[in-house]
């Protein structure tokens, strides 16, 4: 381990603590719920891409962290687009109740208010 992490340092000018791995497929074992910051990867997915294609926001400023109105810079009639273009991944004839989303400030929040309508 001692040799990798003086090869990440020599080649590459950083330590192992510096690179983060994607996950190339979601954890079977692993309840995302289970942690206060899981966040469900395929709504987040699905979410991220409708906010690249449909709203122009750039890839890399989207995180779960990252606030609709401040960061991303959507109104309330963007959020309520968005929810409207998600709806095509949930079941035929799904009814979300607007209240739900008058707390959601960030994408985790719309994530995890989405979580018991994608089916």
């Amino acid at each position: 381990l001692l040799m990798h992490a003086e090869h990440l340092e020599a080649v590459f000018g950083v330590g192992p603590h510096t690179i983060s791995v994607p996950r190339i497929k979601r954890a079977d074992d692993i309840d995302p719920s289970t942690f206060a910051n899981g966040i469900d990867d395929e709504i987040f997915a699905k979410l991220k891409d409708i906010l690249v294609s449909e709203f122009e926001i750039d890839d890399g400023a989207i995180t779960p962290d990252a606030t609709l109105f401040d960061d991303l810079e959507l109104d309330s009639i963007d959020s309520i687009d968005l929810i409207q273009k998600m709806k095509e991944f949930m079941p035929e004839g799904t009814k979300i109740d607007p209240a739900i989303f008058k707390s959601v400030k960030t994408v985790q929040d719309v994530v995890e208010a989405l979580v018991p309508y994608m089916g």
